[in-house]
């Protein structure tokens, strides 16, 4: 699951060691995480759409 929560974007119950990354909407990335517990929370530099890419699978989501 994927969600927002203030400037916060919050990917739940990541599979431990999958890779999270998310990206801008020009294509540059903003971070590269791997989850190791669960839950992976990283705040968005700023208000907009973001791409959030977990292994395989991909997910717009918007910080207001």
């Amino acid at each position: 699951i994927v969600a927002t929560i203030g400037d916060n974007i919050i990917v739940k119950n990541a599979k431990l060691g999958s890779n999270v990354r998310v990206y801008a909407t020009d294509g540059s990335i903003i971070t590269s995480e791997i989850a190791t517990d669960g839950d992976v929370v990283v705040e968005a530099p700023v208000k907009g759409v973001y791409i959030v890419a977990i292994t395989d699978r991909t997910f717009k989501v918007m910080v207001k």
